[in-house]
């Protein structure tokens, strides 16, 4: 057996024993241990004492017996193009190693090697992960912001690599909009690789895996039944392979909120999206920004500045872009405050005409009528309490 195919047996058959108790993993590593066969030869020479309560519990014999289950699923596994990552290799992500609980072993499912994955190739924003979470039962409202931001992110040419669960409603939009918009995406299962989860996105999965610098990614070996503790283990990855969790609705209970609090406990930058206080979908993201758990995200582009992806010509191309229709028939001036509008509901969506009037220096009468203008035609549109948002089609 060549070495590669050691090291990688050798850590599948550890994980077997070990996976169960992610925290022990720390303790490896801070033995000094460089390699699962590392631990193992350690075992050896200690009687088979060191691994012994990880043995009875997970019912193995004896090594041999685990090393032969470890050899079938990596050759299964391995032939149908899975990769596996420990957390002795190079290219194992470095903002999840540093997390008290990571994963001993990492099953990669994508047509890129996993340093493109976890490392990006070359450019700003390269190995930058950003995860997007939120409710299964997204609205329309955090439908829009969802992609909003994704395409934001994107719209920068920066690369950060937007990672999510693969479930319904936020985390599903946030892996096609990263696809749409040319951005990497990683999936993180609450399953074995072998399968999908929800399984109505299984051609989702596979467009993920077999786009560059995309991939599937689980710490469950092949075979593992779905359970509710599955994805509590599944958000901690979530979390910590990002830089920053964005949280775009979520009741106060849910995984989205979990994920969020998990990020908040590595350390990690959390941002909401705030919405109206008596819309329960929104009542996550209102309560983690009450505690101070994590910043309203209040502009894409503002997020952008902030995580220091946007360029000059990102800032330009911000407030560049006004509706041919809104400016039908208006003067110059009239055409200069269009502009100003726009890009302050841009940057402050749901803003009322008052808060515009402060926004752009304009007086309320002339921003009053334009509001209406822009109103009659489609370009934006208003509740009953006067707050102003960009139309999907027009933004």
């Amino acid at each position: 057996m060549d070495n590669d195919r050691l090291s990688a047996v050798s850590a599948i058959a550890l994980h077997a024993l070990l996976g169960g108790a992610p925290k022990f993993t720390q303790d490896i590593l801070a033995g000094g241990f460089r390699s699962a066969r590392e631990v193992f030869s350690f075992d050896r020479e200690h009687g088979g004492r060191f691994l012994e309560a990880f043995r009875r519990r997970a019912g193995v014999p004896d090594e041999d017996a685990l090393f032969r289950k470890a050899e079938r699923e990596y050759g299964r596994l391995g032939g149908e193009g899975c990769r596996f990552v420990s957390i002795f290799d190079a290219c194992y992500p470095a903002l999840l190693r540093d997390c008290p609980d990571a994963p001993l072993l990492l099953y990669v499912r994508s047509v890129s090697s996993p340093e493109e994955v976890f490392q990006g190739t070359p450019g700003r924003g390269a190995g930058f992960p950003i995860s997007v979470v939120g409710t299964r039962d997204m609205s329309p409202y955090g439908r829009h912001w969802c992609r909003e931001t994704v395409r934001a992110l994107a719209d920068t040419g920066a690369t950060p690599t937007i990672v999510s669960g693969l479930a319904f409603g936020a985390d599903i939009c946030a892996h096609l909009a990263a696809l749409e918009y040319g951005l990497p995406t990683i999936a993180v299962l609450p399953c074995g690789i072998d399968c999908t989860y929800p399984r109505s996105h299984d051609a989702y999965a596979r467009r993920i895996a077999s786009t560059p610098r995309c991939a599937l990614i689980t710490d469950y070996p092949p075979g593992t039944m779905l359970h509710k503790s599955n994805f509590l283990r599944r958000n901690r990855i979530i979390a910590g392979l990002s830089r920053c969790t964005i949280l775009v609705e979520s009741r106060t209970r849910g995984g989205g909120m979990m994920t969020s609090r998990l990020a908040s406990g590595y350390g990690r930058e959390v941002y909401a999206i705030p919405g109206r206080i008596d819309d329960m979908r929104s009542g996550g993201c209102n309560l983690l920004i009450a505690e101070k758990t994590a910043e309203p995200l209040i502009s894409p582009r503002l997020l952008c500045t902030t995580l220091g992806l946007a360029s000059e010509g990102h800032a330009a191309r911000a407030g560049a872009a006004t509706p041919p229709a809104a400016l039908e028939g208006c003067s110059r001036e009239e055409q200069t405050l269009v502009s100003a509008l726009l890009r302050a509901l841009r940057e402050y969506p749901g803003a009322d005409a008052e808060t515009l009037c402060t926004v752009t220096g304009q007086d309320f009468g002339p921003v009053s009528a334009m509001l209406t203008r822009l109103e009659s035609a489609d370009i934006i549109s208003s509740d009953l309490s006067g707050r102003c948002s960009l139309n999907l089609k027009n933004d």
